[in-house]
């Protein structure tokens, strides 16, 4: 994929187009002015750009709104009345309006595109890239959007969010209209969701894979997290489109009484329209055989663990809701190629395993170790810290699904950024039981080296938590960090490779 980070310019378009049908209050005498582009960062204004004040995190768009007209936005969008150069447009919420904007300026991309969002805590990116895949061999050349980056057909995009703002995905779905997508798969995160990021998506499937907890530093408890997930579905519902769902999860069950979906079911559970039938696991991936409303469907991929065959049971349900034939659905997992960090093996000729997986919640940790154990001849260990200034409470449950799936670990850093790394650890500790063996290590390069110090013939060592990231974060500094070239480096300068 070629890395290009050029973007199409846009057309401007006239006030009266834009906010028609937006259902806000537009000052007489400004319909016919003409809009070169919608900005919410007062610093990438450009003259002819309306401005939307939206309110964050730390601080308010609202403070930017002079710097904003300095820099040449015609046109400011704001939650709040301000003194101004130019036309105001009072409204709430700023982000809805700016989606809504977004949407009607780059031409509404999604109704054009077949649009899929896969939501859940654990196995968006991976159920995303099987899918584009399986989209992919049905003949539909596929966008994807997520944590792994923003990829237009043409053009690759580092990610920001996992989701990206509505006014960023709106201009890439255009682009990747443009160059010939017919498809685009989303994840779907929780934030984006509440944060109105998808709002003027026109999604024609959506993907429900699990529902742990996670994120509850941001939404407080686990019925308000649920809540942000069960937004994708009821704009499904509200459109009558369709939706797979993971009936194994609780969660996923109160899905399926939404009325107005068209769902097909997933899991294990027999009373699924997809449920596993039989599988096998190996370190090199899986097999397995589930039973369809087609009949019987064998397949396989090439990433190990059961969890990962719950993955492909999400997008072999959601293919079949998509009428695409059993042999392209098939032919799109066997083709499927694992995301980087997600149970990335590691050979460099030695005689244990080495893993990277991005697994970073108690849920997610619990089932890829179960399935790490199924495969290991000797010892399971692991390398795994938690992130600062986030969900403490997931802290010690992490650390219990540890030590329930491994006989040693090395506790460390996972961008601590303002917090104190051994005050985190302290407080992971607390989920270990007394009789289990660990190592403290707070710099997270030594914390892998010893792990593959400990590590003996057959063993499996994982390191968890950051998967694909490319650096740790301090706070106050961004460093690079790259686990693969870590392990690799190891194994170069130690003889026992």
């Amino acid at each position: 994929m070629e890395i290009n980070n050029q973007v199409p310019e846009q057309e401007a378009i006239t006030v009266e187009y834009l906010f028609s049908d937006i259902g806000v209050f537009v000052p007489p005498g400004i319909g016919e002015m003409k809009i070169s582009g919608i900005e919410y960062d007062s610093r990438k204004v450009k003259p002819g750009s309306i401005f939307v004040a939206m309110p964050g995190h730390r601080t308010d768009g609202a403070k930017f709104i002079c710097d904003a007209v300095e820099r040449g936005a015609v046109l400011v969008v704001s939650e709040h009345h301000m003194p101004c150069d130019v036309p105001i447009i009072e409204c709430a919420p700023a982000r809805r309006v700016l989606a809504e904007l977004s949407a009607k300026f780059y031409g509404n991309p999604s109704t054009e595109l077949l649009s899929v969002g896969v939501t859940g805590t654990n196995g968006k990116s991976t159920v995303c890239s099987m899918m584009k895949s399986i989209l992919e061999k049905s003949g539909r050349k596929s966008a994807q959007f997520g944590t792994l980056g923003y990829d237009t057909g043409n053009r690759y995009e580092k990610a920001v969010n996992t989701t990206p703002e509505s006014r960023e995905l709106q201009r890439l779905l255009k682009e990747s209209l443009d160059n010939g997508c017919e498809a685009a798969v989303f994840e779907v995160s929780s934030h984006a969701l509440v944060m109105y990021r998808v709002h003027g998506v026109d999604f024609d499937l959506g993907i429900f894979t699990n529902l742990t907890s996670e994120h509850l530093d941001y939404h407080k408890d686990l019925e308000s997290y649920f809540s942000a997930k069960m937004v994708l579905f009821e704009m499904l519902a509200e459109n009558g489109k369709l939706a797979a769902v993971n009936i194994d999860d609780d969660y996923g069950r109160r899905i399926t009484e939404l009325q107005g979906l068209d769902i097909v079911t997933f899991g294990e559970d027999a009373k699924a329209d997809v449920f596993l039938d039989r599988y096998e696991l190996s370190s090199g991936g899986s097999e397995f055989v589930l039973n369809t409303p087609y009949g019987e469907f064998m397949g396989g991929i090439a990433i190990p663990g059961k969890f990962n065959i719950q993955n492909a049971m999400a997008s072999v349900a959601a293919g079949i809701h998509l009428d695409i034939i059993p042999d392209d659905i098939r032919d799109g997992l066997a083709a499927f190629i694992p995301p980087v960090g997600r149970m990335q093996r590691i050979d460099c000729g030695q005689d244990f395993s080495v893993f990277i997986d991005y697994a970073h919640t108690p849920d997610a940790l619990d089932r890829m170790l179960s399935a790490v154990r199924g495969f290991t001849e000797g010892r399971v260990i692991v390398v795994f810290g938690c992130g600062g200034d986030k969900d403490k409470t997931k802290r010690a449950p992490m650390a219990r699904a540890v030590a329930d799936n491994s006989d040693i670990s090395v506790i460390t850093s996972d961008n601590p950024r303002t917090e104190d790394p051994e005050k985190i650890m302290d407080e992971m500790e607390n989920g270990f039981p007394s009789d289990y063996g660990f190592y403290r290590q707070a710099d997270r390069e030594k914390a892998i080296k010893q792990a593959l110090d400990i590590a003996e013939k057959g063993d499996t060592v994982i390191i968890a938590g950051k998967g694909h990231e490319g650096i740790q974060d301090y706070g106050d500094r961004v460093e690079p960090f790259s686990e693969i070239d870590i392990v690799k480096s190891y194994f170069k300068d130690n003889s026992r490779n």
